[in-house]
């Protein structure tokens, strides 16, 4: 890329750059077939006088630019950024930058390894907070300028002038490291990462890491026929990300097109991990960074048990962590460790998380089981551990999951429990525990369908005090726009989407969420409904995580509507 020092002769071949520049940047191309077509820019476009090789800019016409923030290395910053900012803003050319991955040297080791997120007194925590120290050296540049991107491309290359350890499985891990660091720290500040390299050099550095889940900018070199470019949009990239974007040089340019869908828009952040326990683990550690006094432990294969931990969760403040109904998965138990918790709190009966599950908790922390003879009383008795009266109480359907997911942000928002009912008929355990709590108001969640009006007479009869408050769509999707438009009205800064084929990863959202004060959306896995798009619209968050990984919800799934 032309924003590292390294061979020179990339800079040869100018007799090409009229051809290129011609199939690259044809006006009406991108409308036509749905391709982007862009350049990446930075020190080598700068003068001479600046430290560069005055390099020609991109055309006027181009649908996007990448701008280098650094000098070619790590902590040293592209002397004229602000000049190329300056001349995508005055064309209207949209913007990413990228930024140069480095492994420290001796010096840069002892500076920024002893300050950051990760443990100083290990050499880990030393190289991922260089490469946090990294990322908010690169921001501090955008500071400056007053320039914010939304996107960062991470580049991870061989070079020369401060070159990766190789050779070593001590040395891809100790690089892997210094990456995971800088991915943390564009993470924190709230901006979408990708990687950028090829094969060989990424299998060098890292071992050939497999992050399926960061988006990839995909180089194929110097090249006399771009079409060759596009091959990369479809191979197996080298770190087993999506290719969101195909690059190519002719030594004197670097060209770029866009890949599949992707239109150069941000795509949202992610909290997920390689299967849902380790999504409900990726959730605790974002919600929960300093540890809880409390974690609620449920199963991770049936919804059933698990429908109202959710705001007694967030009212506990701790997360919802899935098990096996026989097995804690090693991800889940690291994370128990991490947070520390003084109490375990297991939902749902023996034939939920078995004896042996929590024989194995009670081992090392104390453990409070919570359940009843059904998923009805199981909701009752979480409401009755965590609430002695609630002026608001939530009713959703047992039999499905997600009226009492979506509803169970807005009921966590409102330190509101969750209880459940039959479709027609109001379980003897549930009309008793709303006479407990006793509440001013009751929002029953979904249509009749879902709840039949015969069951809002039974609530009434039991708590005749209670306004009574439905809440509900043509269907799940529509019920979750009817939530966010209810409880949020003002909308919210964030906003977390889940799959609504699927609970867990929406399971695992509400403590979360409720700690972002933000609302749990659904959508379909591939596609955005109408529904789910005005919701996204109502809260105009500037802020879209997506729970789960590419199997749950695609990358694009927010930008892409529903066919009919």
């Amino acid at each position: 890329m032309s924003g590292q020092r390294k061979i020179v002769g990339w800079r040869a071949g100018a007799a090409t750059v009229a051809v290129l520049t011609a199939l690259v940047a044809v006006p009406g191309a991108a409308a036509a077939t749905g391709t982007l077509y862009g350049y990446d820019v930075s020190w080598p476009q700068c003068s001479e006088a600046e430290g560069g090789y005055g390099l020609p800019m991109p055309p006027t016409d181009a649908d996007f630019m990448i701008i280098g923030l650094t000098d070619g290395l790590a902590f040293t910053e592209n002397p004229c950024l602000a000049s190329q900012v300056e001349f995508a803003r005055t064309r209207g050319i949209p913007a990413h930058g990228y930024a140069m991955a480095t492994f420290p040297t001796a010096g840069q080791l002892t500076t920024y390894g002893s300050a950051g997120p990760f443990d100083s007194a290990t050499r880990a925590g030393q190289l991922r907070n260089v490469g946090y120290a990294e990322a908010t050296f690169a921001l501090e540049s955008l500071d400056a300028i007053g320039w914010h991107p939304p996107t960062i491309w991470i580049d991870v290359e061989p070079r020369t002038a401060q070159p990766w350890p190789t050779g070593t499985a001590t040395a891809e891990a100790e690089n892997r490291m210094v990456i995971e660091g800088l991915m943390r720290g564009l993470h924190d500040a709230n901006l979408s990462y990708g990687l950028y390299s090829y094969t060989y050099g990424w299998t060098e550095i890292t071992g050939g890491w497999s992050l399926p889940g960061v988006p990839v900018w995909a180089t194929a070199g110097r090249l006399d026929d771009p079409e060759e470019a596009r091959d990369r949009c479809t191979q197996p990239s080298f770190s087993g990300g999506e290719v969101h974007i195909a690059q190519w040089t002719d030594g004197t340019r670097d060209y770029n097109l866009t890949c599949g869908t992707y239109q150069f828009s941000p795509p949202p952040l992610r909290v997920f991990g390689a299967d849902r326990y380790a999504t409900s683990v990726a959730a605790s550690r974002q919600a929960f960074p300093d540890g809880s006094e409390v974690a609620f432990v449920a199963t991770g294969t049936d919804f059933a048990d698990a429908l109202a931990s959710g705001p007694a969760a967030a009212s506990a403040e701790g997360p919802v962590l899935l098990v096996r109904p026989d097995a804690v998965p090693a991800t889940v138990t690291a994370e128990l460790r991490r947070l520390d918790p003084v109490t375990v709190y297991v939902l749902g009966g023996t034939s939920a998380v078995s004896q042996a599950v929590e024989d194995v908790l009670a081992a090392k922390w104390d453990v409070v089981r919570i359940s009843g003879a059904d998923r009805y009383s199981t909701a009752v008795a979480v409401a009755d551990r965590f609430w002695d009266s609630a002026p608001t109480v939530f009713l959703a359907v047992g039999s499905e999951f997600a009226d009492a997911l979506t509803g169970g942000s807005a009921a966590a928002r409102g330190g509101a429990p969750v209880l459940l009912t039959g479709p027609d008929a109001l379980p003897t355990a549930t009309a008793a525990q709303l006479v407990a709590l006793d509440p001013d108001r009751v929002v029953v969640l979904g249509g009749t369908s879902a709840i039949s009006d015969g069951v809002v007479q039974a609530i009434g009869a039991a708590v005749p005090g209670a306004a009574i408050e439905r809440v509900s769509g043509s269907d799940r999707y529509a019920t979750s726009l009817e939530v966010v438009r209810e409880f949020w009205p003002a909308g919210s800064d964030q906003a977390f989407i889940a799959t609504g084929a699927a609970f867990p990863d929406a399971l695992s959202a509400v403590p979360l969420a409720a700690v972002n004060d933000s609302p749990v959306l659904l959508s379909r896995p591939t596609c955005a409904l109408p529904a789910t798009t005005d919701a996204l619209l109502h809260v105009g968050a500037d802020l879209r995580l997506l729970m789960g990984g590419r199997t749950a919800l695609a990358t694009f799934v927010l930008d892409t509507p529903c066919p009919g």
